[in-house]
């Protein structure tokens, strides 16, 4: 539960901040390219740092 509580502050912080940013700039259509390739990006980054972790960790699934 500790890892998911760091990892969700991390996220939350961090949708947080980007909100920030878009409404204090007026986002505009011609930045939703690189905003949506960022954020896939990010996302898939974001997965992959996770499985490495769980990897690292030796984590495993519980089905009961």
């Amino acid at each position: 539960m500790y890892y998911h509580a760091v990892a969700s502050v991390f996220s939350n912080a961090i949708w947080f901040l980007t909100m920030k940013e878009i409404v204090i700039n007026d986002f505009s259509l011609d930045l939703f390219i690189p905003y949506t390739f960022g954020t896939v990006a990010g996302s898939l980054t974001g997965a992959k740092a996770s499985m490495r972790i769980e990897k690292w960790l030796d984590a495993k699934a519980d089905s009961k």
